[in-house]
């Protein structure tokens, strides 16, 4: 079963809500997704930190992420982008956001 983060944006603060957890994230600035899970408790496989190994992983199920178009694009194929995955060690929720893990 896919364990799931729900990231929403308040004015400039962010809230993430582990799925069935009942966990708050509050955050404000350009924390990555993998830095938000990390310090809340939320394991998710990393490697690189960088956007090159494609461990980190995970769906966007809804909302927006913002990922540099010169990392992490390319460790994701063609159907991985189309099902809106990303790599969260360098993705930054720009909206309400709901991740499965």
């Amino acid at each position: 079963m896919a364990r799931g983060a729900r990231i929403q944006n308040l004015d400039s603060h962010r809230r993430a809500e582990r799925a069935g957890a009942g966990v708050d994230i509050h955050t404000s600035g350009e924390a990555t997704l993998l830095e938000l899970a990390e310090n809340n408790g939320i394991e998710i496989v990393n490697q690189c930190r960088m956007g090159f190994c494609g461990k980190c992983k995970a769906r966007c199920v809804s909302g927006s992420i913002e990922m540099s178009e010169e990392t992490g694009m390319e460790q994701l194929t063609d159907e991985e982008r189309e099902a809106n995955y990303v790599l969260t060690c360098v993705g930054c929720p720009t909206s309400d956001v709901k991740l499965e893990v």
